[in-house]
Formats: C-alpha cells, sequence, structure tokens
C-alpha cells in the first residue's frame, strides 16, 4: 500500500509540475507561440530568453514529457511507463531538431549561443 502511495504522489507531482512548465501564464511569447512549427520568420517574432525559457528551451515539449510520463507512473503500469517515455522522446528527439533549424535561420548566433547556454528540456536531446 505504501509503494502505490509514493507512485500516486510521484505522479501527481510529476503531472502537476508539468502543467506549471507547459502553463501559458508562465509563457512571455505570447503570440509566437503555436504548436505548429513555423518555417518563416515574421515580423512580431522575437527570441524569448528571459522567464521558463531561462531554463528550457522547449517548456512545452519538457511539460508534455513530465506529464506523459508521470500519467503513466501514476497508473502503476511499468511496461506503459517505459513504453510512454520512449514513444515520447522518440518524438521529440526528431521534432526539436526540425523547429531549431528553423530558429537558427531566423535568429542566426543569437541563437546559437542560447541553445548553447540552456537545455531543450527533454532529456538527451540537444
Amino acid at each position: 500500500m505504501f509503494l502505490g502511495l509514493s507512485r500516486a504522489s510521484l505522479s501527481k507531482t510529476a503531472t502537476s509540475f508539468a502543467r506549471v512548465v507547459d502553463s501559458r501564464w508562465f509563457d512571455p511569447t505570447g503570440r509566437s507561440f503555436t504548436h505548429l512549427i513555423k518555417v518563416y520568420h515574421e515580423e512580431h517574432h522575437k527570441l524569448v530568453t528571459n522567464g521558463i525559457y531561462g531554463f528550457v528551451r522547449h517548456p512545452s515539449y519538457c511539460g508534455f514529457f513530465i506529464w506523459s510520463v508521470g500519467t503513466q507512473i501514476m497508473m502503476c503500469n511499468p511496461i506503459s511507463t517505459i513504453g510512454f517515455a520512449f514513444v515520447v522522446w522518440k518524438f521529440f528527439e526528431k521534432r526539436i531538431p526540425y523547429e531549431e533549424y528553423f530558429l537558427r535561420q531566423f535568429f542566426g548566433p543569437e541563437y546559437e549561443e542560447y541553445a548553447r547556454r540552456v537545455p531543450s528540456g527533454v532529456p538527451f536531446v540537444k
């Protein structure tokens, strides 16, 4: 019983943290943020490096990763936990470099320096 409560507490903490990380309330990007990858630079786009973006480059991806794994921990299913972690990680392992290719085109050396300094927010994805 104690193990079950510990898992539930851990997963609840993880999912709550994920909601905070992914929250638009902490998002200073305003209308520059979208779930679609922009392939053309728009005049209102700006590189945001403050707030949550000072800690992780992709807070929404980080939050979703934590939430998706946390929900599986809460279900106490180790096979699903590993499966979700792998599938979600694999998705972001492909998406982040693709998205950052365009960000490097838009913001040049400024983004390069930012990417060197701040982690992506998804484990093992640079």
